[in-house]
Formats: structure tokens, sequence, C-alpha cells
């Protein structure tokens, strides 16, 4: 065998020993990986003992380590069962009646992501009644530029004007300043 066949004898040949090689090593082979990947029914016993831990306040994980299943069926099984919250926050999702925040409107029951207002004017209304409710963080106090009055700016730290009409005026003055009479 010359050298170029040699070559690209190891070309082929390398990826799939190396393929190989790792499915060894890590104890997988194409006897294990049918054997792992088997589906076996849970039993009845077994979906009772997740109802009961799941409604007392265990995890997943701990309810999976402690049935000998994954932790994706046990998941999987409590999400399909409506044994997803285990917490009190769970009549808060799993269809309790709720009204508007606002008006006091019927929204009815939800058992995705919990509504608070029937609508966006009843929300930005709600908002602008309740504005200590909001939890600002980013709130900067500075002196504008053009008129030297204080005020605040949330969320910009690089803001040097009060308003729109502040920016226009410095803008043209500095444009006026520029321009020369010949």
């Amino acid at each position: 065998m010359s050298n170029t066949q040699q070559l690209s004898f190891w070309r082929r040949e390398f990826p799939r020993r190396l393929v190989r090689e790792r499915l060894w090593l890590t104890g997988f082979s194409n006897r294990l990986i049918s054997k792992t990947h088997r589906r076996y029914p849970m039993t009845n016993v077994q979906k009772e003992r997740i109802a009961r831990l799941r409604k007392s306040g265990e995890s997943y994980a701990v309810i999976a380590v402690t049935l000998g299943l994954s932790e994706n069926t046990v998941q999987s099984y409590c999400r399909r069962n409506g044994l997803g919250m285990a917490s009190t926050d769970k009549d808060s999702r799993a269809g309790v009646e709720r009204a508007c925040a606002h008006c006091g409107k019927h929204l009815g029951k939800s058992r995705q992501r919990t509504k608070r207002f029937c609508s966006g004017t009843c929300r930005l209304s709600w908002w602008k009644m309740h504005p200590d409710s909001l939890n600002r963080k980013a709130i900067y106090h500075f002196i504008c530029a053009q008129c030297g009055t204080p005020f605040d700016s949330y969320g910009n730290i690089h803001r040097k004007y009060c308003s729109r009409a502040c920016y226009a005026k410095a803008k043209t003055t500095v444009i006026r300043s520029t321009e020369t009479c010949p």
C-alpha cells in the first residue's frame, strides 16, 4: 500500500474509529443504546406516588430519584395531569377566576399566565394612577444644559436636556453661534 493510499484510508477510518472509541468509553454500544431507550409504561402505583409527593410540595428531581424515574418523565406526567404547581401560587394559575385590577371586569379562568387587566387602556390608566407601584431602579437626576432646571431621567444616563424644546433651542443656538457673517 502506498503512502497516498494509507493517508486516504486513515482519513476515512479515523472519524469512524474515534466515534466507536468514544461510544465505548462512555459505556454505550449498539446493544446498550437499544436497551436504554426502551420505553416501559409507568405503573399505577408510581402515578399515585407522583401525585402524592407533588401535592406535598416535592420537586421533580426529588420525585424522580425517589421513584427511580427520569426527571423529564415525572415533569411530563405532572404537566399532563395538572400537578405542575406545588406552591400556593397553584391557585392563582390553575383556573381561579380573576377580575381586572382597574375596572373590576371579570377576566375568566385561565391556565396560562395570569392576566391582571382586561385591556390595554385599563392597564395604562391603572399604572398612571399608581406610579408608586412601579419598581424603578434606574432613575438619574440631572440639570438641563439649556434652561438649568433639574429633571429626572429614567434609564438614560447620558441625557442632557429636560425636553425636546430645550434640545431644539440648544441646537439652534449652536448653529447660530458657528455661522459667521462676511
